[in-house]
């Protein structure tokens, strides 16, 4: 009788959210509105007519305050007439994580996430914003993780950057960021995580000031440009744990630098050449797991001397490669797996 009664107290609490929510909404513009299948047991999920959605993400489905998450989902061509404009986010002092998911954020919303400090993680992908958005993401002062993915004109300056103080991970993928705007982001001292695509027209100066992030651990950066002053830069980051570097080819000389950084364990190179496989390497290095792409039609005369440098390794991935020498396995001391990657497979 006590958990039947504890399970019908729950439904209770839930009904009482999904009432409140759409008395919220029901004072909108918008029309009746329908209940749909939440994405998942501490979710719920409200649509309206123009397809967008707002999902709840919950610790518990009493009250506002154990709302923690909150998704805005605009899944039709049409952002004039979404969801962003609705809620007072301000009304749910928990609130911790935002997300902006292809739908177009209002002035009045804007106005709304100035006010939010409880904020520690923003995400936004693919959307339009009204005048004042790089203001208001600049006023989250809890922030520690941004993610903007997608094509966001409104934000691609990044002036707000040198004011989000606490700010540990960044995500800036999906478009190419100005090399102007790329500055920005050494200002960002904190910071531990950090993916950034870098636009086609990018200099060899793009990444001078790169080093000025000495508490990275994890640095992803597509557009990487062939230049000794970024190689330089990059030699500095003692910290580093994972790095990832797609863009221009780097000479041996890179790759001899970048394996004295004595903490790096994971490490991604595009475009690696005979050259670069017969360089210099730091045998001191502790990386365990290397991804490559080759451009030599055999990999068989190079792969035991330029392997044999990875004393650590344990996982090795080749991309666009359907072959690789099978005795390698056996004679690498610590080596226990191989992936090969052709065109048609995604990356590890």
């Amino acid at each position: 009788m006590n958990s039947i009664s504890c399970c019908n107290s729950r439904r209770v609490l839930a009904v009482a959210l999904t009432l409140l929510v759409c008395a919220i909404l029901a004072n909108t513009s918008m029309g009746q509105l329908n209940i749909v299948q939440p994405p998942s047991s501490l979710g719920k999920t409200v649509q309206g007519r123009s397809g967008s959605v707002v999902y709840f993400y919950v610790q518990n489905p009493d009250d506002n305050q154990s709302i923690v998450s909150i998704v805005y989902s605009g899944k039709s061509n049409d952002w004039t007439h979404d969801l962003s404009s609705v809620l007072d986010l301000r009304s749910y002092p928990n609130l911790c994580h935002l997300t902006f998911y292809q739908t177009h954020v209002t002035q009045e919303m804007l106005e709304c996430i100035r006010d939010l400090k409880t904020i520690s993680k923003l995400e936004i992908e693919a959307c339009s914003f009204e005048r004042g958005a790089a203001e208001a993401i600049g006023s989250l002062s809890a922030l520690d993780a941004l993610l903007i993915d997608g094509n966001c004109p409104a934000l691609r300056e990044l002036g707000f950057l040198p004011r989000l103080t606490s700010l540990e991970q960044l995500e800036l993928i999906g478009q190419g960021f100005p090399e102007h705007s790329i500055t920005k982001v050494f200002q960002c001292k904190k910071l531990k995580t950090l993916s950034l695509t870098v636009s086609s027209d990018a200099t060899e100066d793009c990444f001078v000031g790169l080093s000025a992030l000495n508490e990275l651990r994890s640095l992803s950066i597509n557009g990487w440009p062939a230049s000794a002053a970024a190689i330089k830069e990059l030699g500095t980051m003692q910290k580093l744990e994972k790095l990832r570097l797609a863009g221009a080819s780097l000479n041996g000389d890179d790759l001899s630098l970048i394996t004295t950084l004595k903490n790096l364990e994971e490490l991604s190179l595009a475009t690696i050449s005979s050259n670069l496989v017969s360089s210099q390497v730091n045998r001191e290095n502790r990386i365990r797991r290397l991804q490559l792409q080759f451009d030599m039609p055999d990999l068989s005369p190079h792969m035991f001397g330029f392997l044999s440098n990875f004393l650590k390794l344990e996982k090795f991935v080749c991309n666009n490669r359907s072959d690789f020498p099978a005795d390698l396995m056996v004679s690498h001391p610590s080596l226990k797996e191989v992936v090969l990657l052709n065109a048609n497979r995604p990356r590890e």
